[in-house]
């Protein structure tokens, strides 16, 4: 049984019946999963082929430089994570403009006509949150890379 094929039961209506222990720990089982499982991805995007190839094209970069990173889910965001999350992914925009927008945190300021949305950091913490379009594979570049370590390099600084 997959991931997928948990996530359907967990989340039909009228679905199989699970006590309450087996149903915890399936969702604990859909939460974490290590980077090299394909289904949580693949379920996350569900029919948007494209945006599964651009993200998993996020996702070998991530690998090649953080091969512990897991990803986790919670309702419409997906993120890549050690000790804390460094690098976030939402569904697709219903208009199809974007594959998915990425999140990303940083200390310093980042000023790019690439960033969409700059939330300013709030009051206790010094990171700015960065919201980046994706709308090719070939957006995942080095510049976007870059932004991506940085802000793995700065979630380490935080939980070390």
């Amino acid at each position: 049984m997959t991931a997928e094929d948990y996530n359907q039961i967990i989340q039909a209506d009228g679905g199989l019946w699970l006590p309450c222990e087996a149903k915890e720990e399936l969702k604990k089982f859909l939460k974490e999963e290590r980077m090299s499982g394909e289904d949580k991805a693949v379920g996350f995007f569900g029919d948007h082929e494209d945006s599964l190839r651009a993200f998993e094209s996020l996702k070998l970069y991530i690998n090649d430089f953080c091969p512990e990173a897991v990803i986790s889910i919670q309702g419409s965001l997906l993120s890549f994570r050690t000790a804390a999350g460094f690098a976030y992914v939402s569904l697709p925009s219903k208009d199809g403009s974007v594959l998915f927008n990425l999140a990303i945190t940083n200390r310093k300021k980042i000023v790019s006509d690439r960033i969409e949305k700059t939330v300013p950091p709030v009051p206790g913490t010094k990171s700015f949150v960065y919201h980046i379009g994706i709308r090719s594979v070939s957006d995942i570049d080095s510049e976007v890379k870059g932004w991506i370590r940085q802000s793995y390099e700065y979630s380490k600084l935080n939980y070390a």
